[in-house]
């Protein structure tokens, strides 16, 4: 078997395989000669079957890139004012800032 990278990217150019967030890409290899410690099960002094290795990968944005900002969530009562503690079966509102830094 063998290692290699792929490239993947959100603009067409160069040699990289387009995607975009949300995309599943599927990769499939046939060893058609495979080394004999590569095939799983082998029987001695029998043929030697192709290896078939598959593998998928999601498309998602890298840990710590997320393209927006959260602020920490604030309770509020129904009127907007901040709540310092929450009583069971009352209804409450919880707040946060959202900011979209952009991709």
């Amino acid at each position: 078997m063998f290692v290699s990278e792929v490239r993947f990217v959100e603009k067409i150019g160069g040699s990289a395989l387009l995607v975009r967030i949300g995309d599943t890409v599927k990769a499939k290899f046939v060893d058609e000669t495979p080394a004999l410690k590569d095939v799983p099960r082998y029987v001695p002094r029998t043929p030697i079957k192709a290896v078939e290795v598959v593998a998928t990968a999601r498309i998602s944005l890298a840990m710590g890139e997320l393209p927006f900002e959260v602020s920490t969530p604030e309770f509020l009562d129904l009127e907007g004012k901040p709540i310092g503690k929450i009583t069971v079966g009352i209804p409450v509102l919880i707040s946060s800032n959202i900011t979209n830094k952009g991709c």
